[in-house]
């Protein structure tokens, strides 16, 4: 069993962000002894009567809570240049290794042989300290943004159509000195019991449900 925790129920607050934003998925090691940046918190959900201030976000942490590693933001009714942006925010933090994007487009009125609508759907894999565009992208519908030609993304086990991330990257927790991480020279080490390389995430399985 991975010593990891996927979680869908906190808030976060992003750097440069005065109000907190609660992603669809995060993943975190299950540890408490990971260092809390002093703007990047985990929250409990907020009151559903009450707001958040500066304030209220730096007195309602809870306590010990490690980073998120892995952020996913999945866009239905968000237009793609507000998903892209709030995907891109996130990276703000630098305990954020990799933010995972789905923007799925809409519906259309044609059918495939199996009867189901035909649906565009994009996929950005961000990177923490990647060089540009910082990404890598996937067309995975079952046809191709702003065009009828099918994707090819008709199966599982593509590697095309597969996004992997390093397993290493979710246990990143760089040493701290005097209250700052001291990430140059710095890589992130698994757990002996951890034989996993990477997470494989197959987009067919994700075109499907």
């Amino acid at each position: 069993m991975l010593p990891l925790m996927f979680s869908d129920n906190h808030f976060m607050t992003i750097p440069g962000e005065v109000e907190p934003s609660s992603p669809l998925i995060f993943v975190f090691r299950q540890c408490i002894v990971t260092y809390k940046a002093p703007y990047f918190r985990i929250l409990p959900p907020p009151p559903v009567t009450l707001g958040y201030s500066e304030f209220s976000l730096r007195t309602t942490i809870l306590g010990n809570n490690p980073h998120a590693r892995i952020i996913c933001e999945i866009a239905l009714y968000q237009n793609t240049r507000d998903w892209e942006s709030k995907c891109q925010c996130w990276l703000r933090e630098q305990y954020v290794r990799y933010v995972f994007g789905i923007k799925l487009h809409g519906m259309r009125d044609e059918r495939n042989a199996q009867g189901q609508n035909h649906r565009s759907m994009t996929a950005k894999l961000w990177t923490q300290g990647a060089p540009p565009p910082g990404y890598i992208e996937w067309d995975f519908g079952t046809v191709q943004k702003h065009s009828q030609n099918p994707t090819g993304c008709n199966a599982a086990g593509h590697p095309e159509f597969q996004v992997q991330i390093l397993t290493r990257e979710i246990f990143w927790d760089p040493p701290i000195v005097a209250g700052v991480p001291i990430v140059v020279g710095y890589n992130a080490v698994v757990p002996p019991a951890v034989t996993i390389p990477s997470i494989i995430i197959d987009l067919y399985q994700i075109q499907q449900q």
